[in-house]
């Protein structure tokens, strides 16, 4: 028992039976493990066995912190220097060495905008976006194009591996949907496609549309605007196109309509 009032450490009524001088400001933790008394001093850690003898005094830059594990591993959330004791089968004791440990604060919950049929969340260095708890493949962007309906996540990843998730952000409505009279058609072809992308758009009446293309960045790659019609037949040329996913948007003069695509290079 240690007694702060006398700055004395007693062992039945005996006081401080292995004479140590260790003021009561000094001490700053004491836990039993495995049998043994390990006191947290700022002179270092002293190690009393279970007759409270000295067996062992370890010299520290600072005062340590018990940790009170005595697994293999540990799981760390606090900064500082770490070290492991350990005694091996022949009761000889041993000290690995000091590791310190940086912590750093996680990644703000990221939060998923729409616009249209795009997402779009918070900047970071990495992405992983989720529909209905199933990853979305080729999804490492910060702007994701809806295709589908469903629940979206976002799992971002800062410079230093650390990871937040975002909350649910439902989509239930896509643009196509909102006006399912007006539309009659609306397809590519080939898909994947490798030179060439045919777009075929049939309306139930005669609309002026612009046509645009995104990359997986939400970069824009193509733009065209056509004059009013039903049918709407676009082919685009994708010579020079690196391969991978794309979307294409069309605007009409009240609806978004949105598909992807995909373009491969093609094999000799």
């Amino acid at each position: 028992v240690y007694n702060k009032a006398d700055n004395t450490l007693y062992r039945l009524n005996q006081p401080n039976p292995w004479s140590l001088d260790i003021p009561a400001q000094n001490l700053h933790d004491l836990k039993k493990i495995n049998q043994q008394y390990w006191l947290a001093t700022e002179q270092g850690l002293y190690i009393l066995n279970d007759q409270l003898q000295l067996i062992n005094h370890l010299t520290t830059t600072s005062s340590p912190a018990l940790t009170g594990d005595t697994v293999r591993s540990i799981r760390v959330h606090e900064e500082g220097s770490y070290f492991c004791r350990v005694t091996a089968a022949n009761n000889c004791p041993g000290s690995s060495d000091t590791v310190h440990v940086d912590v750093v604060p996680l990644p703000d919950r990221p939060v998923i905008v729409r616009n249209g049929d795009m997402l779009t969340t918070a900047a970071a260095t990495h992405y992983r976006w989720y529909r209905d708890g199933s990853p979305v493949e080729d999804s490492d962007n910060q702007f994701l194009a809806v295709t589908e309906t469903g629940e979206y996540r976002v799992l971002i990843t800062d410079e230093n591996g650390c990871s937040a998730w975002s909350d649910v952000f439902v989509v239930d409505v896509l643009a196509v949907r909102e006006d399912p009279v007006a539309v009659e058609s609306f397809d590519l072809y080939p898909d994947p496609a490798t030179d060439r992308l045919d777009v075929v758009l049939q309306l139930r009446q005669p609309e002026a549309l612009q046509l645009m293309v995104f990359d997986m960045l939400g970069r824009s790659l193509l733009r065209r605007g056509f004059e009013a019609a039903e049918a709407h037949r676009v082919s685009v040329d994708l010579h020079g196109w690196r391969q991978g996913l794309y979307f294409l948007r069309v605007l009409t003069g009240s609806r978004t309509l949105t598909r992807s695509f995909r373009v491969q290079q093609d094999v000799p």
